[in-house]
């Protein structure tokens, strides 16, 4: 059985509004040899309906009684048969050349696991409202991540080891925990590009998965301190790393990071309140 290059893991759960949209970027990709693994998670619209509908050997369907996103992630990851493994959300859109430019990246950077982009936002009219211009090296992935999660989720590719796979102790933040992991490990990377729309749906996550989402990323972040501080030296970037960082994003961009991890540090030393919630984590079982 002839394995493809890329397996985009297409999780659908209720997509039908926006699905072709998001399915189509995908098949008129400049970069043919992937496969779309697509898994409807339960579906109550006519998602189903609309996935059948396409006659693209590329594509291999599946159903599944409702089971979540991280259930349905790892069962995509299993399923995979390709060398590289691409995310891609039912409501989003993919820049024609982004599997191309992925894959080229990845070639030509073997001990990379992880590539993402930068990302355009984009209204339920599929109008661009914003631009979002993550950092782009491992280091500058690193600081960040010591503040929010600096990858979007649908932009990724991934290479296989042993550490791929989603945690349902980190639903709603699941993304962000498995970069997390990656990033102490393994260099990763976003390219300086806009090969991603995500849409701003407000059909999406309710206030109160809102709420679960950001209280589940902050005990990723406090992981991310835990791990990060005791290396801060190690960590620095290189001189290329900054001048890379400089030339993408802007001069004032890195400053303002690194001014805000200043003022983390300075918080550090100063053993003020955020300081002891912080080392009193270290007691909690989510931490490794």
């Amino acid at each position: 059985m002839r394995v493809p290059r890329v397996s985009v893991l297409f999780p659908v759960h209720n997509g039908a509004r926006y699905l072709r949209y998001a399915l189509e970027s995908i098949l008129n990709q400049t970069f043919s040899d992937f496969e779309i693994e697509i898994l409807n998670d339960g579906s109550t619209d006519e998602s189903a309906a609309i996935i059948r509908s396409y006659r693209d050997p590329r594509i291999r369907y599946a159903d599944q009684s409702r089971a979540g996103l991280t259930v349905s992630l790892n069962r995509l990851l299993d399923r995979a048969r390709g060398t590289y493994l691409a995310r891609m959300d039912h409501d989003d859109w993919s820049h024609l050349k982004r599997l191309e430019a992925q894959v080229a990246f990845f070639d030509a950077r073997p001990d990379t696991v992880l590539v993402g982009s930068w990302i355009e936002v984009m209204d339920t009219d599929n109008r661009i409202c914003d631009r979002i211009r993550y950092p782009i090296t491992p280091s500058g992935i690193r600081e960040a991540m010591l503040f929010s999660n600096p990858i979007a989720h649908g932009s990724v590719m991934l290479r296989r080891v042993s550490e791929l796979g989603y945690s349902t102790e980190f639903d709603d933040a699941e993304d962000f925990d498995h970069w997390e992991r990656l990033a102490t490990r393994y260099p990763v990377a976003n390219i300086p590009r806009f090969l991603y729309r995500w849409r701003l749906n407000p059909e999406g996550i309710s206030q109160s998965r809102s709420e679960r989402q950001r209280q589940t990323a902050e005990r990723v972040l406090y992981r991310h301190r835990l791990w990060y501080v005791p290396r801060v030296a190690e960590l620095a970037p290189t001189i290329e790393e900054l001048v890379a960082e400089r030339r993408a994003a802007g001069i004032a961009t890195v400053m303002k990071r690194k001014l805000k991890l200043v003022r983390l540090f300075r918080s550090l030393h100063a053993g003020d309140a955020w300081r002891r919630k912080l080392w009193d984590a270290l007691r909690l079982p989510f931490l490794r």
